[in-house]
C-alpha cells in the first residue's frame, strides 16, 4: 500500500512532514508553552485512530538518551511487549533514539488488539528536543502507512 501520491506538506514550529490528506490536524497546547500537534485518521476501531503525534520541548534538561531510558521503564511497567531502543542518524539533529513497542490501552479488554508504537526522540540541539509518536492498531500499523510519515519527518529549530 502506497499513500506517496497523496502525501501533502505539513510545517509546525519545530518540524517539517507529509502526512496523508485525509489526516485532520489538530493542535493542542502543552503545559510547556508548546503545543502538541495531533494527526488522526479512522482506524478499523473507531475509539483508536491512526495516530501521528509530534511535540517540541524547549524545557528539557534530560538529554534524549535518558528521557528513552525513562520511557522504557514506564511502558514497561504499563505491560509493553517487544520494547526496542535504537539510536538513528537523523537529519538535522544532533543524537536521535528511535523506540517502538507494542501495548494494550488501558481499559482494553484482553481480547483487543494491541496498539504498536513508533517515537522518535531527536536532539535538535542543548535546548531543544522534537518527538513524533506514530500509533495504530498492531494489524494496520503498515498499511496505514505510518513509516512512510515518519520517514518524512524534519525537526529544526
Amino acid at each position: 500500500y502506497d499513500r506517496a501520491t497523496e502525501l501533502e506538506g505539513i510545517g509546525g514550529k519545530f518540524f517539517s512532514m507529509y502526512v496523508p490528506a485525509n489526516f485532520q490536524e489538530k493542535s493542542v497546547p502543552q503545559p510547556n508553552g508548546e503545543a502538541m500537534v495531533f494527526f488522526d485518521a479512522p482506524s478499523s476501531k473507531p475509539a483508536i485512530p491512526v495516530r501521528v503525534v509530534v511535540q517540541g520541548d524547549t524545557t528539557s534538561t534530560a538529554t534524549v538518551i535518558e528521557q528513552s531510558y525513562t520511557l522504557e521503564m514506564v511502558k514497561n511497567s504499563e505491560g509493553a511487549k517487544g520494547f526496542t531502543r535504537s539510536s538513528l542518524s537523523w537529519p538535522g539533529v544532533q543524537r536521535a533514539i528511535l523506540l517502538q513497542w507494542t501495548v494494550t490501552p488501558p481499559g482494553a479488554l484482553a481480547t483487543d488488539e494491541p496498539q504498536r508504537h513508533w517515537q522518535i526522540m531527536a536532539q535538535v540541539n542543548d535546548r531543544l528536543m522534537v518527538g513524533i509518536v506514530a500509533i495504530a492498531p498492531d494489524r494496520e500499523f503498515d498499511t496505514a502507512g505510518l513509516a512512510k510519515i515518519v520517514e518524512t519527518f524534519r525537526p529544526h529549530a
